[in-house]
């Protein structure tokens, strides 16, 4: 059976569809190139160290040299590190194409024992045990809030408030929410499912497909 990986859209025009491979490159290995050079240039500190101590400043923030946790200059010289973009480029796509050779072969194996689920519902839930387990590994999701960017797909606008804080995108609603017409219900955040379960069933309402723009005048 030929597998395909399919981004929770409910849009032809947003949905991401092909071999695992191809899904990489067409539609996320650039954000994964600039995630982990935002990395190496943000967050890597310099690993310049003498009898003064050791440097913090990360590369973009290197510009009086080398300095230690409480700001004293502790030598001249630029930003060293043995890690860079471009010592890594290679080993971080092989382990991007492996980790999706791997999410393709769950999905593969978990539709053998589900074969009425479709693959846009399989991937749908093994996106959502992922994303759980990440948050719970850096903290819980509670210590990142973005209202541009859906934390639950990286990919579409955040419009949707939820009541813990977080912000989700349309698609994203739409896929973790059970539909009542055009009205999705949510019992708990799936970015930390176990500990944001709503007092209260949150509801998120939609216009209708064909339904059009419409304007309330209130004319004295």
């Amino acid at each position: 059976m030929s597998l395909h990986i399919h981004r929770h859209m409910e849009s032809a025009d947003h949905m991401t569809v092909g071999p695992a491979e191809q899904v990489l490159d067409r539609g996320y290995l650039h954000y994964c190139d600039d995630a982990l050079d935002d990395f190496c240039a943000l967050f890597l500190p310099c690993t310049f160290k003498n009898r003064r101590g050791k440097c913090v400043n990360v590369r973009e923030g290197h510009t009086k040299g080398h300095q230690n946790a409480k700001g004293t200059i502790i030598g001249t010289g630029v930003y060293e590190s043995d890690f860079t973009w471009e010592s890594f480029e290679t080993e971080w796509l092989d382990l991007l194409q492996d980790h999706l050779s791997h999410f393709q072969s769950k999905i593969q194996e978990q539709s053998a024992y589900n074969q009425n689920a479709t693959l846009l519902v399989l991937a749908s839930t093994l996106h959502h045990h992922n994303i759980n387990t990440f948050f719970q590994r850096v903290g819980g999701a509670r210590l990142f809030i973005s209202h541009s960017a859906c934390l639950c797909c990286l990919r579409e606008m955040a419009e949707h408030p939820l009541p813990c804080g977080h912000v989700l995108c349309s698609p994203c609603i739409k896929a973790y929410g059970h539909p009542n017409h055009n009205v999705y219900s949510i019992s708990a955040c799936p970015l930390h499912e176990t500990s944001a379960i709503f007092a209260d069933t949150w509801k998120v309402a939609f216009k209708p497909p064909l339904a059009g723009v419409r304007i309330l005048s209130l004319d004295g």
